[in-house]
């Protein structure tokens, strides 16, 4: 008797574990398996809302991403998104966005930037030099730090520092004609003919980039009314400005202004 009770003590503990054992097993499962969903459902909204977005629906594409704050706010993905959005409606909270993403990430440059170069367009010049300011040696070695240092100094009316930074950005990253066409820019404002002429060499060579080249002509043609240069030359360059395809209202009305001249 006393050994068939010791078995069947021994079977309802097995019992008893198996049962225990299964269950802790499905509940693992199930949290597994909500994880991976709401994983999935945060990743099929962002997408979503950058779809969206890419075809000018800011306000489906702002729901979405808000919709994956309210599953995750944690998620830097959709904050960006939302700084974003923000940005193409010409809305301020753009800087606020990105500074909680740098709240939630204060060790990413990249983002730091980010939030320097928004801050900078909506004329914060102070949150955007503190943001400049805190990423200390960490940034130096990136174009992109020096390219928006040179932002702020130019909304600042500081034009000796914004050439330093754009020449520092073009030192350390010659290909990015952007960076190159802004020198070149920033030094037709300055007196010194050296620097001057070096702008316009610059400025010429930029006619062959097809990314820079309507800047480019638009920037030779103002200086050469400024500078009272060859008129033929200006209105040359000017019908070459509006025969192009990315010339806009403004370069149109430039080139017949220069015709009736």
């Amino acid at each position: 008797m006393e050994t068939s009770l010791q078995h069947t003590e021994r079977t309802y503990l097995r019992l008893i574990l198996w049962s225990l054992g299964s269950l802790i097993i499905f509940v693992l499962l199930c949290w597994g398996g909500f994880r991976f969903y709401r994983h999935w459902q945060e990743g099929h909204l962002l997408r979503r809302a950058a779809a969206v977005l890419s075809g000018g629906d800011l306000k489906t594409a702002s729901l979405n991403a808000r919709r994956v704050l309210q599953l995750n706010p944690a998620n830097t993905d959709a904050m960006r998104l939302l700084a974003d959005i923000a940005e193409k409606g010409g809305e301020r909270n753009a800087v606020d966005w990105l500074r909680k993403v740098v709240q939630a990430r204060p060790d990413s440059v990249d983002d730091a930037l980010a939030l320097a170069r928004s801050a900078v367009r909506v004329k914060d010049f102070a949150s955007a030099a503190k943001t400049l300011e805190g990423l200390g040696e960490r940034a130096r070695d990136k174009p992109e730090f020096y390219a928006t240092s040179a932002r702020l100094a130019e909304a600042r009316k500081d034009l000796a520092a914004a050439e330093s930074h754009w020449a520092k950005a073009v030192d350390l990253a010659p290909e990015k004609s952007g960076h190159r066409l802004q020198l070149a820019i920033i030094r037709l404002g300055l007196v010194d003919p050296a620097k001057r002429q070096s702008a316009l060499g610059a400025l010429e060579e930029l006619r062959a980039d097809p990314k820079q080249r309507t800047a480019a002509l638009r920037r030779l043609v103002l200086d050469g009314l400024e500078h009272g240069k060859d008129s033929q030359r200006a209105l040359a360059l000017a019908k070459e400005l509006e025969d192009h395809p990315d010339a806009g209202f403004g370069d149109r009305i430039l080139y017949l202004e220069l015709l009736r001249q």
